[in-house]
């Protein structure tokens, strides 16, 4: 969870639901895992609020590896923040890929630390427990669901659904990139 807050690419789409499903099997447990992942999260914001108040926003956008890591992402957390202000800071934290950047413009802008620590804490914490609990319910009802697509996908319908994925993302990438 640092790592997605530090603005590398590892989503927390991914990694919390699987916790949760850890902590279904019981290999895990709930609340030691929520604050791990939320330590985690707050750890990584406080580097991306500390590189924009400290190195400030003309030398972080005119940072090559800056700009190919946030592309349009940050041009989008710091329309949230002149929008909604501080309150920018938690709201953002429920939004995919805004949630990464937002402590950028907060830094920028130098929202005072405790304020956007509070913020960001009250953001993560629901966003974590709620991805973490889609794990949890993902495992108690893994053969239902499991069972539901083996019998209402044949090899045909399965082959179809993963070419169109492949074509959506492919084209999604290349619109991307244009």
């Amino acid at each position: 969870m640092f790592l997605e807050s530090a603005s590398l690419p590892v989503p927390s789409e991914l990694v919390l639901p699987l916790t949760g499903y850890l902590i279904f099997a019981g290999k895990f447990q709930f609340f030691p895992s929520l604050a791990s992942a939320t330590l985690g999260s707050l750890g990584g914001s406080m580097v991306d609020y500390m590189i924009g108040a400290y190195v400030g926003k003309e030398a972080a956008m005119g940072s090559k590896v800056f700009r190919s890591l946030s592309g349009n992402r940050l041009i989008e957390a710091e329309r949230w923040f002149s929008r909604y202000g501080y309150a920018a800071v938690f709201l953002a934290r429920l939004v995919p890929l805004v949630r990464t950047f937002i402590a950028f413009p907060a830094g920028f802008g130098r929202m005072r630390v405790f304020r956007f620590t509070g913020y960001s804490f009250a953001g993560i914490v629901l966003w974590n427990t709620v991805l973490i609990y889609v794990g949890v319910v993902a495992g108690e009802n893994f053969a239902k669901v499991a069972g539901t697509l083996y019998s209402d996908f044949t090899l045909a319908e399965a082959a179809v659904l993963v070419v169109l994925t492949v074509l959506l993302s492919y084209h999604l990438v290349k619109r991307k990139h244009r």
